[in-house]
């Protein structure tokens, strides 16, 4: 797959082109397909110190990993409010802070100079000490050019302003990614891996986790705002790293594209190096017609569902009411598929397009350590540019909601 483009939002070839009429043609012809597994998160990462950051990068993902911890139960909105949580990263060489060290430290050098000459305490030679006078101005105004243009790159550091590695300082860093635009079906895989110290392997997570029938995915999501920005469908959040990008709650969209159901459920019975997958999946019960076994309609409390549960071991498939499947607690992944219309109160005819994406990814889904989207930012260096999209840093970012750059310029 061809590497994504690099696409600043806001920018002027990007204005350009959607004016462009040839453009606008294009726009009118039939979308291509769109796999119903990929969304777009937006990961900034900055200093916490000084504020800086290069602003929001989008980058596809098909699985969301979420982490588990040291508990014996959790539940997978936990999960996913741990995920997309503001991560500090301690140690992290910072080009900003650095050059802002630099700057001031050649200040108080040139002004020591002149407190020198001032006070007749120059040393012998005063060509040594023009020489030094030079150097130190011709420096400072490098470093002074590269805040300015925010030009930041290791070449400037390093031929340009004259900074050494052993001079670089560093600081404390955030993180934090969440979802820019939602996918049609949602995967949640929960891992379950956990490396154990005295053993130097990895063992497995049996902690239970729970997971809702119905699934809001708004409080996750980039562009919660205050009311305006919603009713104009403008996306507005701030890029100051030491604030979480994750909306409030009373000022959370409620957007009906971000609202999901349960689909199908995958468990995992053994240990981390072995064991067995049960999968339960719901169907239409026009694809799937079947008795009803009566204790199944004794605990759902209704005979006449248009779908129903399924537990499907190898070659032994059963159907099984939807409180068994909502008890599971050792899921290993979750299926959520948007609801349309959605229901607070609950969803059960979603039959046009509940089973229809799902039934069309059944045998090309990648195993869940292909879909894994967890960034790698905190497994070795941090870099505040993703290889994917890249929106320009700013005090403050508005853009409407039609404007996120679309899948063909990312993929």
């Amino acid at each position: 797959m061809a590497g994504p483009r690099e696409h600043v939002i806001g920018s002027s070839s990007t204005d350009d082109v959607l004016r462009d009429p040839a453009t606008v043609n294009q726009s009118l012809e039939p979308p291509s397909f769109r796999n119903p597994l990929e969304g777009l998160l937006a990961q900034r990462v900055g200093c916490m110190k000084c504020g800086w950051t290069e602003g929001l990068s989008l980058i596809p993902f098909n699985c969301l990993t979420v982490p588990l911890g040291s508990r014996f139960q959790y539940d997978v909105r936990d999960c996913l409010h741990d995920y997309m949580n503001l991560e500090p990263i301690e140690g992290v060489e910072c080009a900003k802070c650095t050059l802002l060290h630099a700057q001031n430290q050649l200040q108080n050098l040139l002004q020591q100079i002149e407190d020198d000459k001032g006070l007749g305490n120059l040393p012998e030679s005063p060509k040594l000490s023009d020489a030094l006078r030079t150097s130190a101005r011709e420096r400072l105004k490098a470093v002074q050019e590269a805040l300015e243009e925010q030009d930041f790159t290791e070449k400037t550091l390093a031929k340009k302003c004259h900074i050494p590695a052993k001079n670089r300082v560093s600081s404390t860093k955030s993180r934090q990614a969440i979802i820019a635009r939602s996918p049609k079906c949602l995967v949640i895989h929960v891992n379950r891996s956990v490396f154990d110290e005295s053993t130097g392997m990895l063992r497995k997570n049996y902690a239970a986790v729970r997971f809702p029938k119905l699934l809001d995915l708004n409080r996750w999501c980039l562009g919660g705002g205050r009311e305006g920005y919603i009713e104009k469908r403008i996306e507005k959040w701030d890029i100051d790293p030491r604030e979480s990008m994750l909306p409030h709650l009373d000022n959370a969209t409620d957007d009906s594209d971000r609202h999901y159901e349960l689909r199908a459920v995958i468990t995992h019975y053994g240990r981390h190096e072995n064991g067995h997958y049960i999968c339960y999946r719901k169907y239409s019960c026009e694809t799937f017609p079947a008795n009803v076994p009566e204790s199944v309609i004794e605990a759902d409390g209704d005979k006449e569902k248009s779908e129903r549960w399924y537990r499907l071991s190898d070659e032994d498939v059963q159907m099984v009411s939807e409180s068994t499947v909502m008890d599971q607690g050792g899921v290993f992944m979750l299926f959520y598929e948007v609801t349309e219309p959605y229901s607070s109160t609950g969803v059960e005819d979603s039959d046009a397009t509940g089973s229809e994406n799902l039934e069309n990814l059944e045998n090309s889904t990648s195993s869940p350590e292909d879909m894994s989207t967890r960034s790698t930012a905190t497994e070795g260096s941090i870099s505040g540019t993703s290889r994917a999209t890249s929106v320009s840093a700013s005090e403050k970012v508005e853009q409407p909601i039609e404007k996120l750059p679309p899948f063909s310029d990312i993929e």
